[in-house]
């Protein structure tokens, strides 16, 4: 049996594996927070594919300037690309957004955007080292370009609020492609492997982490009342609390 998994899918069972499979068994709605990012990256892709230029009268286009001097004029990355690349028993799935800068047997460029109320949530170059997305897709960039450097550009947009402009800031990592591949292969090991396990289960069988009930803005983790059914009145406290 092959397993599909994606970054998000990994990021979401650490944070919970309960919440990881109610997210794949339960409708939700989308947040508008994600929905205003996925704006923002439609402008972008505009941009980049066909030198669109961002509508300044709407907020996203606004966004989208904030970082366009970090990143290749338009028309010479490409743009907004789905992968996949198989690990037995796990197909790892994602979609790049750019890349770029590929020189043979040498190097490539592999970019993120990503929109956030405040650059202190920005994470950082060692935040990402670890990170289960940009090991997903630096290891599609070590199996696919044959380079000998992966380099990382995550750029964060903060979103404009009452008086306050959009600004965007970079983030930069660079691995060579023996690290990446160590790194990955750690990831599928200790981190990939538990969710194939878990396939099938049902949610009682998983564990939870009431201290990751509140992680999830503005009402916190929407499946909370389905998961605290069975849960004891002093877990359902820590729930509330995010404790």
């Amino acid at each position: 049996m092959i397993v599909k998994l994606s970054a998000s899918q990994i990021e979401s069972y650490e944070r919970c594996p309960r919440r990881w499979w109610y997210e794949r068994n339960r409708a939700r709605t989308q947040h508008p927070s994600a929905a205003y990012g996925e704006r923002v990256h439609d402008v972008l892709q505009s941009w980049h594919e066909y030198g669109t230029p961002p509508d300044l009268s709407t907020p996203e286009g606004r966004t989208a300037v904030a970082g366009l001097d970090l990143q290749p004029p338009p028309m010479v990355a490409q743009a907004e690309f789905s992968f996949a690349f198989s690990v037995d028993p796990v197909m790892y799935r994602g979609r790049i957004d750019l890349s770029f800068g590929y020189v043979p047997r040498e190097s490539v460029t592999i970019c993120d955007h990503k929109t956030t109320s405040d650059l202190r949530y920005a994470k950082t170059a060692d935040d990402l080292r670890d990170n289960a997305q940009w090991l997903i897709y630096a290891e599609y960039a070590r199996r696919t370009y044959g380079v000998e450097r992966i380099l990382g550009r995550w750029i964060y947009y903060q979103r404009e609020s009452g008086r306050r402009k959009p600004k965007a800031l970079t983030v930069e990592i660079e691995a060579s492609a023996d690290e990446v591949a160590e790194r990955f292969a750690d990831l599928h090991q200790r981190r990939s492997l538990p969710i194939v396990d878990a396939q099938g289960k049902h949610p009682s069988e998983l564990a939870r982490h009431f201290d990751a009930c509140g992680l999830f803005p503005p009402h916190g983790c929407p499946f909370k009342t389905e998961c605290h059914a069975d849960a004891t009145p002093e877990q359902r406290a820590a729930g509330a609390l995010g404790l």
